[in-house]
C-alpha cells in the first residue's frame, strides 16, 4: 500500500487562508472568501454558498442529525439565511462533522469550527497580516516564523510519546491554536467565545439519555448517507456507546481494533471486541500495526504536522496498509467529557491552572502554567455555572491533543464522532454530577 502515497500527500487535507494564496502548492484549490484567498489541498472537500455580499465556506464535511439525508450544499445554503439574520452560532448549535466554516460579511470575516474543534485552525497573532491554516507547521513554513524554544522545552518528546501543549500556545512563536467554542474574525484577527451563552440550567438524565441516542443514531445514518465507514472497537464505554448507536446501520460498517506498541494479544482493547462482537452477528477485524514506519510513509508523515508524533504514525500506516484509507473512521472520543475521572472535584473550584494540569499527565513547565493560566483567566468570567475543568477537558483533551491525532491521521483517512454536537453536549453538561436517589 505504501506506492499510494507520493508528495502530493504533503499536507493533505490542509488549508491556509491569508491575504494571498500559496504559491508553493500549485496543484491545491484556490477559492477567494471576500478579501482573503484559501488555498486548499484537493483532497480536502470545499463548499462555497453567497446570496449578496454574505457566504460561507465549508472546508470538510458538515452533518445535519435531524435531516440526515442533506448533503453539505444544502445545509450551508440554510447556514446563509441564518448568518443574514443574525442566528449563525445558534444554527451551528445542533451540527456535526469535522469542518472548518468561513462566514464573511460585509464587515467581518468570522472562523469557526466543529463542536469540538477535530478539524483544528491555527492562526497568526499580533501580526500585521492575518492567517489561518489548518495546523502550525504550514504557518510557519508560509511566513517563516520561528520555534518558541519554551514551548520545544515543555513538549519533553523523550518523557513522553503522546507529548501535548494544553493550552492555546503552539510550538511556533506567534501561532495561537483556535479552542472550541471560540470564533475568529480574521480581519481585526480577535478571538471571542461564543459559548456558554446563557446560564447552567440543570437537566435531567433521561433528558441527556434521550438527546444522546436522537444526536448519535442521527449523525450516524447522516455519514452512512455520504461514506464509507470504519469503526475503531476498544473496551472503552465510549466505543460501545457508537457501537450501539451506530446498529441500524451495522451491515455496512467495517468494525475493527488496533493492535500497536507491542500489546499483548490478550489486551482489553483486542479481547473485549473479539468477544463482544460476534455476540452481535458482527465481524471483528484485527489491524496489526507495525513497530516502526517505512522510511517512504515516514517523510511525508513526519513533514505534514509540525511536531507529529512518531507513534501515531505507526497507527497510521497500519490503517494505510489495511486499505481503510477509502473510508471514514468513526472515532468516539468526546463521550469521554461526562467522566468526572477526568475533572476536579466540585470543591475544587475556581480552578487554577496547576489544579487543571494536574489532571493531565504532562510535567507542569512554567511555559504550560503560563499558557493554561491564560485561558484560566479568559474563560472564568464566561463560566455561566458549568465546571472549568470540564471545559479544559473540551477544549484543550479533546480540542488539542485528541484533535491533533485526527489531524495526523488525516494523511490517511479522515474521522466521524457521533456525538461531536454542541447543543448535545451542553445537556450532558448541564446534569449534576450527583443525581438524587430514586424513589
Amino acid at each position: 500500500m505504501m506506492d499510494q502515497l507520493s508528495d502530493a500527500q504533503l499536507y493533505r487535507r490542509q488549508f491556509a487562508i491569508g491575504p494571498r494564496f500559496l504559491e508553493a502548492f500549485p496543484s491545491w484549490k484556490r477559492v477567494s472568501i471576500g478579501a482573503f484567498c484559501a488555498t486548499v489541498h484537493p483532497d480536502l472537500p470545499i463548499c462555497q454558498v453567497s446570496d449578496g455580499e454574505y457566504s460561507i465556506t465549508l472546508l470538510g464535511y458538515i452533518l445535519d442529525p435531524d435531516h440526515w439525508q442533506l448533503l453539505d450544499e444544502p445545509i450551508v445554503r440554510g447556514l446563509v439565511s441564518e448568518l443574514m439574520n443574525g442566528r449563525l452560532v445558534q444554527a451551528l448549535g445542533r451540527l456535526g462533522g469535522r469542518w472548518v466554516l468561513v462566514a464573511n460579511t460585509p464587515t467581518k470575516t468570522l472562523v469557526f469550527n466543529d463542536a469540538f474543534g477535530m478539524r483544528q485552525v491555527h492562526y497568526t497573532e499580533n501580526s500585521d497580516e492575518r492567517w489561518c491554516a489548518a495546523q502550525p507547521g504550514l504557518l510557519a513554513r508560509t511566513l517563516g516564523l520561528a520555534v518558541d524554544e519554551r514551548a520545544l522545552g515543555a513538549l519533553g518528546h523523550a518523557a513522553h510519546k503522546q507529548f501535548w501543549l494544553p493550552g492555546a500556545r503552539t510550538v511556533y512563536d506567534g501561532v495561537v491554536r483556535l479552542a472550541p467554542n471560540h470564533s475568529l474574525e480574521l480581519r481585526s484577527g480577535r478571538m471571542e467565545r461564543y459559548w456558554p451563552d446563557g446560564p447552567c440550567v440543570a437537566a435531567s438524565l433521561e433528558d441527556a439519555v434521550d438527546a444522546c441516542v436522537t444526536v448519535a443514531q442521527g449523525m450516524f445514518r447522516a455519514a452512512h448517507a455520504r461514506f464509507r465507514l470504519a469503526q475503531t472497537i476498544t473496551a472503552g464505554w465510549d466505543s460501545r456507546l457508537s457501537l450501539a448507536a451506530s446498529r441500524p446501520v451495522s451491515n455496512d460498517v467495517f468494525y475493527f481494533s488496533m493492535h500497536y506498541w507491542s500489546r499483548p494479544d490478550d489486551y482489553r482493547d483486542l479481547a473485549v471486541p473479539a468477544a463482544l462482537l460476534p455476540k452481535l452477528g458482527l465481524k471483528h477485524h484485527v489491524i496489526r500495526c507495525p513497530d516502526v514506519m517505512e522510511p517512504s510513509f515516514e517523510r511525508i508523515y513526519m513533514k505534514s504536522v509540525q511536531p507529529a508524533h512518531y507513534d501515531y504514525g505507526t497507527i497510521a500506516q497500519g490503517m494505510l496498509d489495511h486499505g481503510l484509507a477509502d473510508r471514514l473512521c468513526v472515532k468516539n472520543c468526546v463521550a469521554n467529557i461526562v467522566r468526572t475521572s477526568y475533572v476536579l472535584p466540585e470543591s475544587s473550584c475556581p480552578a487554577t491552572a496547576e489544579d487543571l494540569l494536574d489532571l493531565t499527565w504532562v510535567a507542569p513547565s512554567a511555559f504550560l502554567v503560563d499558557s493554561v493560566d491564560e485561558w484560566c483567566r479568559q474563560t472564568a468570567p464566561h463560566l455561566n455555572g458549568f465546571d472549568m475543568s470540564e471545559l479544559f477537558y473540551w477544549e484543550h483533551w479533546l480540542g488539542g491533543w485528541q484533535a491533533t491525532s485526527q489531524h495526523e491521521w488525516e494523511l490517511v483517512l479522515d474521522a466521524f464522532d457521533p456525538v461531536n454536537s454542541p447543543s448535545l453536549m451542553a445537556i450532558c453538561l448541564s446534569v449534576p454530577r450527583k443525581l438524587p436517589s430514586p424513589d
